[in-house]
């Protein structure tokens, strides 16, 4: 049935969207496998209406990218990057010009991809994929290092540095090129994989330690431009649920305590655990000023509630304050921001997970 309605909402999607070729079909791993004959996992799209849809794929054992574009010019320049790197590009089967490739040969990695093949090809020799965000990121273990290929420049590797200059335990990285950064393989999973209450502790420590650091020149997070950013994505996606996102949007108040050094984008599978429980925290590329709240709003609405309790125990035990009417409001916050988070990751029933977002943060309120 989740699966049905999966594919109904993909169908509606592609009919109010036909500037965009064969979308039902890139955002349907059923209508996709039937397409290439064999089955396929597609674990992350990335969807501009109007514009483009990228998938990021697995079939047959083998990380690709099936890709979609209303201009031409955009799949000349695709097929065009990847010859640069040496590899072929194909049509999908039955639908001339749906481009597909290997993960490496993502348009919007070229560059990167290039940089690191110049400067450190061994690490690419025998690298496992482990995450792609398609046009965005390639998340790669290589060896004893965690190599992160992105589209952008983000994330400073002195951010972290400062960090851990200052107590807050982080995993500093090394910049091999731009765009291409290189971590120390640390830890034995993170906290969504293991939620230890001793790790939800130390994480509740670890968190308050940043919240207390310093980091000139960080910017303010723009807390409205997100919420109206969210609003519009849900419009797109479920027209119908348009009308309670925005009214949301209207009630949520973006106050709480003074503004610190927020992570930005906290939640368990940013936080690395070690075989002892000792954490580190990572991906500070969202990393702004924010009120606390903001990051325990985030982890609240995706941990489960045994985790973030203790996290919030810890975490005012190391002097950190915080103000559960404000807390209630960043958690709406957080659960809006993500209610599209379902259709990114295809999953199967993702038109009912996000109607289940609104309807937790419409609680919280």
């Amino acid at each position: 049935m989740t699966i049905a309605t999966r594919s109904l909402a993909a169908a509606e999607l592609a009919s109010r969207d036909r500037a965009v070729p064969a979308l039902d079909v890139l955002i349907d791993p059923e209508a996709l496998a039937d397409v290439l004959g064999e089955s396929v996992s597609v674990d992350r799209v990335r969807y501009k209406p109007g514009n483009s849809v990228v998938a990021a794929v697995t079939v047959a054992g083998e990380r690709r990218w099936v890709a979609s574009y209303a201009v031409p010019v955009k799949r000349a320049k695709t097929i065009e990057r990847a010859a640069q790197l040496g590899y072929a590009v194909s049509d999908l089967p039955g639908h001339p010009g749906i481009l597909t490739g290997h993960a490496y040969a993502d348009r919007e990695l070229h560059h990167a991809i290039r940089a690191l093949r110049r400067k450190r090809a061994a690490l690419l020799a025998d690298a496992e994929i482990l995450r792609h965000n398609p046009h965005r990121r390639l998340v790669l273990r290589s060896g004893d290092f965690l190599v992160k290929v992105a589209s952008h420049d983000a994330g400073s590797v002195a951010m972290p540095a400062a960090l851990a200059w200052q107590g807050v335990p982080v995993v500093t990285s090394s910049r091999v090129a731009r765009g291409v950064t290189t971590t120390p393989w640390w830890g034995a999973g993170d906290l969504a994989n293991s939620p230890k209450a001793e790790s939800a502790a130390s994480t509740g420590r670890a968190l308050a330690v940043l919240h207390s650091a310093s980091l000139p020149a960080t910017p303010m997070l723009d807390a409205r431009g997100a919420l109206s950013g969210a609003v519009d994505a849900v419009v797109t996606l479920l027209p119908a649920e348009g009308g309670r996102a925005r009214a949301l949007a209207h009630r949520i108040r973006l106050d709480g305590g003074a503004p610190v050094v927020s992570h930005g984008d906290f939640s368990p599978d940013q936080v690395l655990v070690g075989a002892e429980q000792e954490v580190r925290l990572i991906d500070f590329d969202r990393a702004c000023l924010a009120s606390p709240e903001r990051d325990l709003g985030s982890f609240a609405a995706v941990a489960p509630t045994p985790v973030t309790e203790g996290l919030l125990t810890a975490y005012r035990e190391a002097g950190g304050a915080v103000d559960g009417g404000s807390l209630a409001h960043w958690t709406a916050y957080a659960l809006l921001l993500g209610a599209v988070e379902p259709f990114r990751r295809v999953d199967p029933d993702w038109p009912a997970a996000l109607t289940r977002a609104l309807d937790r943060a419409e609680a919280l309120l």
